[in-house]
């Protein structure tokens, strides 16, 4: 089944939920897990590194869980690093061998920038997309 899930990390209503469901898969599955955070430096994808917010607790997170797990950034400049560059979630997960991206679906509010980037991951992506929805009202 799944060996590698790629997790985006960020502020959207929901993301927490989309993490959760993420962890939950790759237990179940025993997959290793890699979360992107738009603010993490490329380095520190290595295991143990110091990340600001919620790179800190999804890694605590899937520690809890007992899983293999790694911190990707995205939108650092950095040649030769995966999430070097502005790379999109279908790229890092390509580069990286991830076979699902897990994302947080978008608020019915979400601009026009995150709504074009999203139909443009689920259009090209060669790595299937799983859509997790927020359980808040």
């Amino acid at each position: 089944m799944y060996r590698h899930l790629l997790v985006t990390v960020d502020d959207a209503p929901g993301g927490i939920d989309a993490i959760g469901d993420a962890l939950e898969l790759a237990r179940a599955v025993g997959a290793r897990v890699t979360f992107v955070l738009p603010a993490a430096a490329p380095d520190s994808r290595l295991s143990g590194a110091r990340l600001p917010g919620h790179g800190a607790k999804v890694e605590a997170a899937a520690r809890a869980q007992g899983l293999s797990h790694g911190i990707a950034g995205a939108g650092q400049p950095g040649a030769g690093h995966p999430g070097a560059g502005d790379a999109s979630p279908g790229v890092l997960a390509g580069e990286l061998g991830c076979d699902l991206i897990g994302v947080a679906a978008l608020p019915p509010d979400a601009d026009a920038v995150a709504r074009a980037q999203r139909r443009q991951l689920l259009a090209t992506s060669g790595v299937p997309v799983l859509v997790c929805p927020s359980r808040r009202a």
